[in-house]
Parts: structure tokens; C-alpha cells; sequence
């Protein structure tokens, strides 16, 4: 038997994902997702579009995200005899920080195996501190931010619940002539740049490390400079 799903469709819903182990927890509300494809051949097209109007995540009581909005586009080769999705065109918005990435993923049985590639869609450093929570609010277009950053990534390996390993993660972030000036600050902070990379062993923990190899900023003429190495 075989049966053919023209459209899945997920309208104004809310998720919650609480993990009590690791002191976390995702809520994501006015959530809606669709996805198109012929489940009936063994190779076929997915397509999905999801939007979220209030994503937030809270690791030890710190809101990484809060009421974020996301946005995503995937255009997948899916072989579903293998159970390998291909990642063609697609994007991941947060707030206004655009993802690109490319790469592929296999689940065929509980393991997941994943070989991607991400990086930054636009080069504005103000897209950068949208994704900070106390600046992504109504008065967010008064900021007034320059300079240009990039980011990218890779996740690379196994994720394994049996054997607790996770795919190793890289992290490079980089800051070039940035600029900030908000009405509540008396002085400009100017000359940020930042150079930056994290390495996560997904099997390994204790091969972890993050290297700021600079960091520089200016305020009211005054410098301030920093390198930090954590392993």
C-alpha cells in the first residue's frame, strides 16, 4: 500500500521541547509549516516553508532567544529508501540574520549522520545584533550600527544517543569596522573588530576549544583590547 501526500500543513501551533538533564528548554508558538513532495516514489522533492512569530531558548535560566522570529526555506533531494536528504537551495532566518547552508543528511536507522555547511547571507554587522534579545525590540530601528561581519560553519559526524557522541561543530565569526550609537549611550562605540573561532568535538568534549584571537573597540577615544583561549 501506498499513499500519496499532496501537502502537510501545521497552522498556528506551538511547540515545547524541555530537556531536565541539561537544563533546557525550546518554546516555539505561532508556528506554521508546510511541506510538498511525492512520498510514494523512493527518490522524490521536499519542499518545506516554516515561519515562527516567538522562538525562544533558555539554557540555565540565560534567553539565548527570545521571541525571536524565524523564518526557513528547504528545497531537498530525498531518497527515502535510505532515508538521505540532499540540501539544495535553502535558507534559515533569524530575525534578520540569514543562513545559508548546503550538505546532506542520513538517518537511516536511530544514528544520524550530517556533513553540512552554513554561512551568513548579508555582511551588516547591525543583522548580527538582532539576535541579541535586549536590542531586537521595538525601537531596534534607532540603533544605528555599521561595519560588516561574516559567519560560518560546518557540522560534521554522527549524532549517536547510544554512544553519546554528537557531530563535531566549527564556529567562525569575524567583526571588521563596527560601529554603535543608540540614543540611551552618550558616546559612540567605534572601531569594533573581532576575530573569532570555536571548535566542539562531538566525541571528544576535552578537544574543545574557542579562540578570540582579537578583540578591539573604542569608546569616548577610550581602547579596549582583548584575546581569550579556552580548551
Amino acid at each position: 500500500m501506498k499513499i500519496l501526500l499532496k501537502k502537510v500543513e501545521v497552522l498556528n501551533s506551538s511547540v515545547t521541547y524541555t530537556d531536565e538533564t541539561s537544563d533546557l528548554k525550546a518554546i516555539i508558538n505561532d508556528l506554521n509549516f508546510s511541506l510538498t513532495g511525492d512520498m510514494t516514489a523512493s527518490e522524490t522533492d521536499l519542499k518545506i516553508k516554516l515561519n515562527a512569530g516567538d522562538v525562544n531558548f533558555i539554557m540555565e535560566d540565560v534567553k539565548y532567544l527570545n521571541k525571536a522570529k524565524a523564518n526557513g526555506e528547504l528545497d531537498l533531494l530525498a531518497n527515502l529508501d535510505t532515508w538521505k536528504f540532499t540540501f539544495r537551495e535553502n535558507y534559515l532566518t533569524l530575525n534578520d540574520l540569514k543562513i545559508n547552508f548546503t550538505g546532506w543528511i542520513l538517518m537511516p536507522e536511530e544514528d544520524i549522520t550530517t556533513d553540512l555547511l552554513f554561512k551568513s547571507d548579508q555582511t551588516s554587522f547591525k543583522t548580527l545584533l538582532s539576535l541579541i534579545p535586549a536590542v531586537y525590540m521595538e525601537d531596534y530601528k534607532d540603533l544605528n550600527a555599521t561595519g560588516e561581519f561574516n559567519l560560518s560553519g560546518s557540522a560534521k559526524g554522527v549524532y549517536s544517543d547510544a554512544d553519546s557522541t554528537l557531530p563535531d561543530i566549527t564556529l567562525n565569526l569575524a567583526v571588521s569596522n563596527g560601529l554603535i550609537s543608540y540614543p540611551a549611550l552618550p558616546e559612540k562605540i567605534t572601531n569594533i573588530n573581532l576575530k573569532s573561532d570555536i571548535f566542539v568535538d562531538g566525541k571528544d568534549m576535552d578537544k574543545t576549544f574557542v579562540n578570540v584571537d582579537g578583540f578591539h573597540m573604542e569608546l569616548a577615544g577610550n581602547p579596549f583590547d582583548m584575546t581569550f583561549a579556552l580548551k
